[in-house]
């Protein structure tokens, strides 16, 4: 039996992709792993999220206050000179830091989850502070921790090419879409529909309203594909505002599409299937992703996806979605309206996307995690799924 531990200090309920990715694990081993002996170090903001977990699982929540005047976090505190005293005392085999930087004094072996390199990639997408803290501690915790699981191949590919690292070291373990996304029912979907204010007909788009989302150019995108014959579709972008969303609202404006581009907010996770079945077409063009998580959850529920050709999205999508470059405009008009008005060819990429999907499973995520823990507590190199 291992005592492995998993850190998720950093996390808030405003870190989406994050949480959705520490909901992932820690509900996936606690359906499959009855083994081993799990501690979790959470924030309580995020407590309630976590669900019923088995008597093999112990369960701290960490109230985390922010200095704001400092915007400084006091998980960073926690994570860094806190978490190993308590590891000294605990004595774990593994500490997984799922959603943020292991301690560079831990006493424990320990695996570390990178999900993309943003601030490398797009440095102006993310603050300063932000800049500054990953760039000083990233590659010191990247060459101390034992194991690093990287969310895709191209993320793989972005830490082999800016730091100094052995290939071995790094294991890519891609998430998996949840059972509750899968194609809805036509009356689901008209109930969900009509309780948002959606339209019959409409193109979306879900995650943070952000720079990097390249959204300006969708829109841009969108309002020439309805020029061509798409008068009767809207665009719907559901998510949360984020950094410099600013820019969206303005080029709405300019481009008078007013009526037919619907920002709805923040929608409940468990109508987000109807929504995006009821979807003809998923458009998801960013600059940049580790990984892309709503385009398999569109996928999974049978909607044809549009993504941009550049970092992980085409590794995403294979060959069951339609690519774009992310700066040509033009191709995504092209592109809605072919995948808008060819039936054949729209349902070809929805029989597509639900294949795809087989790829992304529970099992094979739970699977390699528990190769990856067993490995590094052991320090041999076998067990893992290549």
């Amino acid at each position: 039996m291992m005592r492995i531990a998993i850190a998720g200090i950093a996390l808030e309920t405003s870190d989406a992709g994050f949480r959705v990715y520490f909901e992932q694990l820690v509900q996936g081993l606690a359906r499959r792993d009855r083994d081993n002996h799990y501690t979790l170090f959470i924030n309580a903001e995020i407590s309630d999220r976590i669900g019923v977990v088995p008597e093999n699982f112990e369960v701290i929540s960490i109230r985390v206050p922010r200095i704001n005047a400092l915007k400084l976090r006091v998980s960073l505190i926690w994570e860094q000179i806190l978490l190993p005293r308590i590891c000294v005392l605990r004595t774990f085999d593994v500490l997984h830091s799922a959603v943020s930087m292991p301690p560079l004094l831990s006493p424990t072996k320990t695996v570390v989850t990178v999900y993309d390199l943003m601030y490398r990639i797009l440095p102006k997408t993310q603050t300063t502070a932000y800049r500054a803290y990953w760039n000083l501690l990233l590659p010191l915790t990247l060459q101390r921790t034992e194991q690093i699981i990287a969310i895709s191949k191209n993320t793989q590919k972005d830490l082999l090419t800016h730091y100094r690292i052995s290939p071995d070291k790094i294991r890519v373990v891609y998430p998996y879409v949840r059972s509750q996304f899968s194609p809805q029912s036509e009356f689901k979907c008209r109930e969900v529909a009509a309780r948002y204010g959606l339209p019959e007909k409409y193109v979306l788009y879900v995650g943070t309203l952000e720079g990097r989302k390249n959204l300006p150019n969708l829109i841009m995108g969108f309002a020439l594909a309805r020029k061509m014959g798409l008068e009767n579709y809207h665009l719907v972008l559901v998510g949360k505002k984020g950094r410099n969303w600013e820019e969206i609202p303005k080029i709405i404006e300019k481009l008078g599409v007013k009526q037919n581009v619907i920002l709805v907010g923040y929608i409940a996770e468990e109508d987000l299937p109807a929504i995006y079945t009821g979807a003809t077409l998923f458009a998801y063009v960013s600059l940049y992703e580790g990984f892309g998580l709503p385009v398999v959850e569109a996928m999974a529920c049978g909607t044809p996806v549009m993504v941009s050709n550049v970092s992980s999205l085409p590794e995403v999508v294979g060959d069951s979605g339609a690519l774009v470059a992310p700066q040509d405009v033009d191709s995504m008009a092209e592109e809605m309206k072919r995948v808008l008005t060819d039936k054949e060819w729209h349902n070809d990429l929805a029989s597509r996307a639900i294949r795809r999907c087989k790829e992304f499973s529970e099992d094979r995520f739970v699977d390699d995690v528990l190769c990856t823990y067993d490995d590094v507590a052991s320090a041999t190199g076998t067990g893992y799924r290549k």
